[in-house]
């Protein structure tokens, strides 16, 4: 089960749009964190997998999916031009200050406070589940 932490992340990539990357150092900056905190995240993405090594199957399959989604490649690395802040996302400043306000909160009361903040009668664990669907269709290829 991700941690909120990592649900955080995972919402902020779910934002980049079809054809574009996010380094985790943009990632990092949004969540006022670190980049190997955001790494660390992105590697437990079940997703992807986190894979390491780029012979594996997985990371060729997830360069073909950014080949196909209009993303260009030199010398093995994505050319800067894919490249987007994470400021420029749908990223509204409120939930910024939700997860800053959270984050500094001790964790018993980060889940009544999450519960709190859901609207209506969706729950926490339904927001998580269509975040990962959201990733793992992403990692197949299809666009958020």
């Amino acid at each position: 089960m991700p941690t909120h932490f990592q649900m955080r992340v995972y919402d902020v990539v779910s934002t980049v749009p079809k054809g574009r990357v996010i380094s985790y150092g943009s990632i990092a900056n949004a969540l006022k964190t670190s980049s190997r905190a955001v790494g660390t995240a992105m590697g437990k993405n079940r997703g992807f997998g986190g894979t390491k090594g780029k012979d594996s199957d997985k990371v060729r399959l997830k360069r073909k999916i950014l080949e196909r989604e209009g993303v260009e490649f030199q010398d093995d690395k994505i050319k800067d031009r894919f490249f987007i802040e994470a400021d420029s996302l749908a990223i509204s400043k409120v939930d910024r200050k939700l997860w800053r306000k959270r984050a500094r909160s001790p964790k018993s009361d980060n889940c009544n406070k999450r519960a709190k903040l859901t609207e209506g009668d969706v729950s926490p664990q339904v927001i998580k589940k269509e975040i990962l669907d959201i990733l793992g269709r992403r990692g197949k290829g299809k666009s958020c």
